[in-house]
């Protein structure tokens, strides 16, 4: 998917990408940030939150085809949240889902070129990106560590039926 973001890249010309990770793409983020002179490639960092505070938009885009998309809470959903940062992301699973109930920000039928270069300017429109701010916001409360936990005791109470000590 981040190919995709490399072409709609030279279609927005005011841009930069920042990437974070050292997943399998590394190299080849790498290689596009050294060709390339608005892509950032950090590597591995171990605390994303001031990143996520620094950007505008964070771009999340996973295909339906990679095990990531059909797992549970997506963290970049949650990081971006707290960092009061709309997202920019595929139709796909539960991030979608996320998105869409707490209107964190823009969702593409799929990620394609032309999807994302919509997306980014409708997330430039100032008064669109205030309002996903502003439900960012209120809905970072929701995003806590201390509220996960909460709500997977309360999980495992309803599956077995009584009350975890």
């Amino acid at each position: 998917m981040l190919e995709t973001l490399w072409e709609a890249l030279d279609r927005l010309p005011d841009s930069w990408v920042v990437v974070a990770g050292d997943g399998p793409e590394a190299s080849s983020v790498a290689a596009v940030a050294t060709r390339h002179p608005r892509v950032r490639y950090l590597g591995y960092v171990q605390d994303l939150a001031p990143w996520y505070r620094a950007v505008d938009i964070v771009y999340y885009a996973l295909s339906s085809r990679t095990r990531n998309s059909r797992l549970g809470f997506p963290n970049n959903v949650a990081a971006a949240a707290v960092a009061n940062v709309p997202l920019l992301v595929a139709d796909v699973g539960e991030c979608a889902r996320l998105v869409r109930r707490h209107r964190l920000g823009y969702v593409m039928p799929e990620a394609t070129v032309e999807n994302v270069v919509r997306g980014m300017a409708d997330l430039r429109r100032p008064e669109i990106y205030a309002g996903y701010v502003s439900a960012a916001r209120a809905a970072s409360g929701r995003f806590t560590w201390e509220q996960s936990a909460q709500a997977l005791v309360e999980a495992y109470q309803r599956l077995l039926g009584r009350q975890l000590s």
